[in-house]
């Protein structure tokens, strides 16, 4: 079992694949002790706090029979990943996905809003397209016409395509757990049956599974955008060019199928 006080599991990604809403889900079983906060980053950010900090993030009573946490960026960091192997070597690993297509989408129109309301300083690309351009110019460079002006980040800050490479990924996970200590998921599935899918994340968490039943929807991190009296409102994101989900999908196919193979599961909708 992991040291006392500390989780004895972690939903470790990936981003913006429904891991706000899965933490807050999570948090409504009366069994399972998760902070209020979600995403601790100790084993990005904060691991020189040391493990004292990290337990004293956790609050659990005597009816918790589960402590876990959220923090997505586990997933994509190489150092993340050694430290969650290496200091939580009993624990549960929780893992979602989503069409990683969407995905990318997602996180480009996220990280704009965040730079548009000027909450971090970071320079993305003027688009979706020169964003995974690059990022990954050997596949993507011929979806932009080169402009010498436009600023060009460096490509080691840029995850758009990487974080949707998930079977490569999950690589040092599937090395050091066994495969019954890791629950791998698909966002697709929670939003057609949640029932079915918390009820089989429960069984893995071992805790009770009726409450499923009566757990509610929680949708989280909506793009927004403001409208003409200054108020966030949420919107749609604008649409992605059929040339660019086209690449981004062959590009994905390969790693699609790796991830069906460890699933069992044909991913070939994910387009």
């Amino acid at each position: 079992m992991p040291r006392a006080g500390l989780p004895d599991f972690v939903v470790i990604g990936a981003q913006k694949a429904g891991t706000t809403s899965l933490h807050r889900m999570l948090r409504q079983h009366p069994q399972i002790h998760m902070p209020k906060t979600k995403e601790l980053h100790y084993f990005d950010f904060y691991y020189d706090r040391g493990p004292d900090w990290y337990a004293a993030q956790f609050h659990p009573r005597r009816r918790h029979r589960s402590i876990g946490e959220a923090t997505p960026n586990y997933l994509d960091g190489p150092l993340a990943k050694q430290r969650v192997i290496s200091d939580l070597p009993d624990a549960r690993i929780v893992v979602i996905m989503r069409n990683p297509v969407d995905r990318a989408q997602s996180h480009y129109w996220h990280d704009r809003r965040r730079r548009e309301l000027a909450r971090h300083a970071r320079d993305i690309g003027s688009s979706f397209e020169v964003a995974l351009a690059r990022e990954r110019p050997e596949v993507f460079a011929g979806l932009v016409k080169d402009d010498p002006d436009e600023p060009r980040p460096p490509a080691s800050r840029l995850s758009y395509v990487r974080r949707g490479e998930y079977a490569e990924q999950l690589d040092p996970f599937l090395a050091a757990y066994p495969r019954d200590r890791l629950h791998l998921m698909l966002l697709d599935d929670l939003v057609a049956d949640r029932e079915g899918s918390l009820r089989d994340l429960f069984r893995f968490l071992g805790v009770r599974r009726r409450p499923a039943r009566g757990i509610e929807d929680s949708h989280a991190n909506r793009f927004r955008v403001r409208d003409e009296g200054g108020r966030m409102q949420a919107a749609a994101y604008p649409p992605m060019s059929p040339a660019t989900r086209e690449a981004l999908a062959a590009h994905f196919r390969p790693h699609n199928e790796r991830l069906g193979a460890l699933l069992g599961r044909d991913l070939g909708h994910w387009r």
